[in-house]
């Protein structure tokens, strides 16, 4: 089959997913609007209109939707792939990253009218936690029967790979999360701020986003140990996660993150809310928060020591060999597209 994926490929899950599909037997094609993490697997349309470029980028993708003829549309991300794919027939999946679908609907009545009516275009909906499965249940009025849940994204080559020795003479965070109001940065350096008072701390910063150089300087007046590293290729990002004590991700909403799942299997133990989608994985295996600086100080102290954090990355491992075989998990996922297509 030829499936057409539309996403924002300068990240690296549309690729595993491509990936998959191809493996599957499939014709996979991959465009993008954005400046592409890998040009020679994906395809950019390059429109320098910010966020118009979705709205006025939409006759070039219907000019390569012609060409290409795919007999599946894949699109990914909610307000914007989700958004200009409503607009085209055949058949179509969406596939939901977490934000998209649990807070961009709720910035106001109009947006969860435009999510509901974007929802109820695409014959399959796939999402990675089962709260969102009862969320587009629930508040959209979506069939269950549409929605399929498997964790995204944590490949063979991750899940296998053994956890490395780390030195404890600093205790190394990572946060991989968008830098945006939603995952709660500032309290993030507040808490590295008040942890660098009784241990030497540093943190890592691999996303991008349009609190940047907020973050930045507010980390730089904060005098925290603290590295921004942006996007960097996928073998740099697994490098950073192996050698990284905790992962720190305190969104106020979301879904189940790809990159927990990837820190649980590489040896990070999470530091994440006490949000639903986080407590189907987090457990004794990490620490649940508040997101905020004082709560998240409080949890730490009150669980962190070495013998537990030794526990916790074994633990963690585990469950990601156990639940979160990708490659079985789309195979699951992919013979029931079949038999959606074949009715």
């Amino acid at each position: 089959m030829r499936i057409l994926i539309l996403a924002d490929a300068s990240v690296s899950h549309p690729y595993k997913w491509a990936k998959i599909l191809e493996d599957l037997g499939n014709d996979v094609r991959i465009l993008t609007f954005e400046k592409p993490l890998n040009p020679d697997l994906a395809e950019s349309l390059n429109l320098p209109l910010g966020k118009f470029k979705y709205i006025f980028g939409m006759p070039k993708v219907a000019g390569y939707i012609e060409r290409f003829k795919p007999h599946i549309l894949f699109s990914h991300f909610l307000p914007n792939y989700g958004f200009i794919s409503s607009f085209f027939k055949g058949f179509k999946i969406l596939a939901l990253w977490g934000s998209d679908i649990m807070a961009w609907p709720y910035k106001s009545p109009l947006h969860k009218k435009l999510a509901q009516n974007i929802l109820k275009k695409f014959n399959i909906i796939v999402c990675d936690a089962l709260v969102v499965r009862d969320i587009l249940v629930k508040d959209f009025g979506i069939l269950s029967e549409k929605i399929y849940v498997i964790p995204f994204g944590v490949e063979r080559e991750i899940r296998e790979k053994p956890l490395k020795d780390l030195p404890t003479d600093v205790l190394t965070f990572v946060s991989t999360r968008r830098i945006e109001k939603l995952f709660n940065h500032f309290e993030i350096l507040r808490f590295i701020k008040k942890l660098s008072e009784r241990f030497k701390v540093k943190i890592l910063y691999l996303n991008d986003g349009s609190l940047r150089e907020e973050v930045i300087r507010f980390a730089k007046d904060m005098k925290i140990n603290f590295e921004y590293l942006g996007k960097v290729p996928y073998e740099k990002y697994v490098e950073v996660l192996q050698n990284s004590h905790f992962c720190i991700s305190i969104p106020s909403r979301d879904a189940t993150s790809v990159s927990l799942l990837e820190c649980m299997a590489l040896g990070s133990v999470p530091l994440v809310s006490d949000i639903p989608a986080n407590r189907e994985w987090v457990d004794d295996n990490g620490i649940l928060t508040k997101p905020n600086a004082d709560e998240m100080f409080k949890g730490f102290i009150n669980r962190f020591n070495w013998d537990w954090w030794k526990r916790a990355r074994v633990s963690n491992k585990k469950i990601v060999m156990e639940r979160c075989n990708w490659e079985e998990n789309v195979k699951g996922f992919w013979f029931n597209v079949f038999k959606e297509l074949s009715v």
